[in-house]
Order: C-alpha cells, then structure tokens, then sequence
C-alpha cells in the first residue's frame, strides 16, 4: 500500500527548510551499476544515517539533521496511525540534477526485508517517483523497468509525502529535465 499525504504542516516543513546550505557528495553511480554508463547517474547526497545492511551494522548517526527529521518522522506516523518507528534503516537527503543523453534508471528496493519508506520532497520539480507491481526477489535489490507494470507515479512538489507501507515494492526516480530533484528518503520499522 503506498499513500500520498499532500503537505506536511509549514511549521514541519519550516525544520527542513535549511537543507541547502547542507554539505552534500557526490555518489558516483545512483544504481550501484558499472556496467554501461546509460545505467547509471551522478547524485549529491547529506547521509544522515547510513545504510544498514542486512548484516547487522550498527546504527549510526551521521548528521546532526537526524534530530529534526526523527521528531518530523514521529509526527507523521503518529498523523497516519502508523506504528512509531522502532529502527530507522537508512537517512539521506538525495539531490538529483538532469543529464545529457539516454537514462535508464533500475527500479530497486531499499533493504531485502520488509521496512516502511517515506518520500518527503524539499523542492517543486519534474523527476516523478514511479512504483511497480513487482515484489522483492530474493538477490534482487534492482531490476530492469522494461517488463515491469508501474502502478503509481508521483510528482515531486515541496512538502509532498510518499508513504510506501511494504518497502519491498521495486521503484525508480524519473529523471529531472531542469533545475534539480531534492527528496529525504527514510527507510524504518
């Protein structure tokens, strides 16, 4: 089940509205591919709190962003009768800019167990977030968009929330064409 909530209050946003003046780096390949570069795009990312792998690395705090989004997080779920989050699995504030020539960009999921995935868009912009039908396969973190059956596509504008309840629903970022894409991903339980 994924649902679009579409603002947060001004007061929520207002905790958000100093991101651009965040450090973000670059991250050199947004699909993890090093196979043929029309897979593959630049992006600037604040990591907030790093990925978790599956593993069992633990948690970490790497910006002190995490503070403010925790607390606008809690709001949220406590909005949406959702569980407050227990773990939260992965943070990062994510800036895409457009590219010249052919983007294919993977749908992928998050973690390979089930997690929630919240959107928050920072920015009005193009570069719509698409989900598909397909589920998680195991060994599978992307696939190819070619054969997949997209069921929702949502367009960026600031303050805009994509709550995606099973995180283990392949998706994928449109490209911008003008400007750039800024969106807060949190992955928790």
């Amino acid at each position: 089940m994924s649902k679009v909530i579409e603002s947060l209050s001004k007061e929520d946003l207002s905790v958000l509205t100093e991101w651009d003046e965040l450090p973000l780096y670059l991250m050199k390949s947004a699909n993890n591919r090093s196979d043929d570069s029309k897979y593959n795009s630049v992006s600037f990312s604040h990591v907030i709190v790093p990925r978790w792998k599956e593993w069992g690395e633990p948690f970490a705090v790497n910006s002190n962003l995490y503070y403010k989004v925790h607390e606008i997080l809690s709001i949220f779920c406590e909005s949406q009768g959702i569980k407050k989050p227990s773990n939260i699995f992965r943070c990062a504030l994510n800036v895409t800019v457009p590219i010249d020539g052919e983007y294919i960009a993977d749908a992928h999921v998050d973690h390979p167990f089930p997690h929630h995935l919240v959107l928050i868009y920072l920015n009005d912009s193009d570069g719509n977030t698409v989900l598909y039908q397909e589920e998680y396969q195991v060994g599978s973190y992307t696939k190819n968009i070619e054969n997949m059956c997209a069921v929702r596509e949502v367009s960026p504008s600031k303050g805009k929330i994509l709550y995606v309840e099973e995180g283990l629903t392949y998706h994928t970022a449109r490209p911008c064409t003008e400007g750039y894409r800024a969106v807060l991903v949190i992955t928790f339980n």
